[in-house]
């Protein structure tokens, strides 16, 4: 990623943290919904990738795809958690 040259991992993974946090809240009609999830998407694809390099970067060997198994662990049960509470608020509105 051409970023990590100018900014550094730390700084790239909070930025994108940031972005993914914030506009979610800002959307009060559809398209500034759109806008909102398109620069969501942006951040959240900044943190994921940062996310990998930091573990490409900090683990080694066998101890590196441990981790990586993990996180893709972590990212499986939270995308079925997120599609439990999705699925009951529909239910319930």
């Amino acid at each position: 990623m051409w970023a990590v040259v100018k900014i550094s991992v730390k700084k790239l993974l909070l930025i994108g943290a940031v972005i993914s946090g914030v506009t979610g809240f800002l959307a009060d009609n559809f398209w500034l919904l759109f806008v909102s999830r398109t620069v969501y998407g942006i951040g959240l694809g900044i943190a994921t990738t940062m996310n990998v390099a930091v573990v490409a970067e900090f683990f080694e060997g066998n101890e590196r795809a441990q981790v990586m198994g993990i996180d893709n662990f972590r990212g499986l049960v939270e995308m079925h958690i997120l599609y439990f509470v999705h699925s009951e608020l529909k239910v319930h509105n």
